[in-house]
């Protein structure tokens, strides 16, 4: 059973409506995870279930456009998901970093992107799951290849 104690925080990533994501160095290891934080309500028996049948399908997932979960744990009203720190942010401010320096993509990126995305699709899909909210948002990067999951988001 692991615990938040077993990972220093570094800094607060983003937040939605639904959690919290942040970045945390495991102290063991000294490696950086983005740590999922959702507030699970007590008052919502069905939700929570659903929070946790979520991760357990996502956990098994294994593909290389799409970020690992390594763990996941509650401690009193949180339940924590330990994923891949994706060090470069999303798609949403990758575009407006090139649309400011005036630097369009070309077609030749888009279909490297595209076919990136596509195929993190087809591997959730081939597990019985559908993306509830795909959007440039949702789609994290790393600097060595794209990669998209948000388990809130599906």
């Amino acid at each position: 059973m692991s615990s938040i104690d077993a990972y220093q925080f570094v800094e607060k990533i983003g937040v939605d409506e639904c959690s919290e994501s942040l970045l945390y160095c495991e102290k063991q290891t000294n490696i950086k995870y983005i740590v999922i934080k959702i507030r699970l309500h007590y008052e919502s028996q069905n939700q929570n279930n659903w929070a946790f049948r979520e991760v357990e399908f996502l956990s098994k997932l294994s593909h290389t456009n799409i970020i690992k979960i390594y763990k996941s744990f509650t401690e009193g009203q949180d339940l924590y998901i330990v994923t891949d720190h994706t060090d470069s942010g999303d798609l949403s401010q990758f575009i407006s970093v090139r649309a400011e320096a005036n630097d369009p993509f070309t077609e030749t990126e888009v279909m490297f992107y595209f076919v990136q995305i596509l195929l993190a699709l087809k591997h959730i899909h081939d597990n019985q799951i559908i993306h509830r909210d795909l959007r440039p948002k949702n789609i994290l990067l790393t600097n060595c290849y794209w990669q998209y999951l948000q388990p809130s988001n599906y």
